[in-house]
């Protein structure tokens, strides 16, 4: 016979396997070792393998680049004083369309938010994670589980509507998640020096709408 503390212990640990033990998570390794975080977390590996399994074989759908940098700066009539300044670092490690996101704002020099995420071609969000580093503790990661509908996206037609129904959640276990539905549709090709000057060939507008299971959008 058990003895009622023990017992106890053995209650707490089984409920904390049931649970996956998804408490908040620790912000410091996102903001001194983003990197590192991100090849932890999101890549292709660490996704669950439902997730996984929606993806083309390495190789199968290669991209133009291996890393991708965009950068930009905000700064307004109203607080002149104040420069914003936004990163997004896109990673492809395996030419598979999945692209591993880094991303940072900061007002003045000063480290505002950081982001992760991992998408299929950019499009279509395979995990997320955001921190604040203001903060020591943020949520855990929410990673696609399944999907009712997915499109591949390693031709794009001009006109032609791309549906993808996913349910995102938690690692837990008991964590049903949030089903969303976002619906692509490829506008007209332009040539693409128009988007920026030195790219050749042509470039074909994505539009994008998310909508939740209520239907809000």
């Amino acid at each position: 016979m058990l003895s009622r503390p023990l017992a106890g212990w053995i209650g707490v640990s089984i409920s904390l396997l049931l649970t996956g033990c998804m408490g908040n998570m620790d912000v410091k390794p996102m903001t001194t070792d983003p990197a590192g975080y991100s090849a932890r977390n999101f890549s292709r590996a660490a996704l669950p393998s439902a997730a996984q399994a929606l993806l083309p074989a390495p190789g199968a759908e290669p991209l133009p680049f291996k890393q991708l940098t965009a950068q930009g700066e905000i700064s307004t009539s109203r607080l002149p004083d104040l420069k914003l300044q936004y990163e997004l670092i896109l990673i492809n490690d395996q030419n598979d369309g999945m692209l591993r996101g880094i991303a940072k704002s900061e007002g003045n020099g000063l480290l505002v938010s950081r982001s992760f995420n991992a998408t299929y071609h950019g499009l279509v969000g395979l995990a997320s994670q955001d921190a604040d580093p203001a903060l020591t503790m943020t949520n855990p990661a929410y990673y696609v589980h399944g999907a009712k509908a997915w499109q591949s996206l390693k031709t794009v037609e001009e006109g032609q509507v791309y549906p993808f129904e996913t349910r995102s959640a938690t690692r837990d276990p008991l964590h049903y998640g949030i089903v969303w539905q976002r619906t692509c549709t490829a506008g007209t090709a332009v040539a693409a020096s128009t988007i920026a000057p030195g790219l050749t060939g042509k470039s074909i507008p994505v539009v994008c709408v998310d909508q939740n299971s209520n239907n809000v959008a």
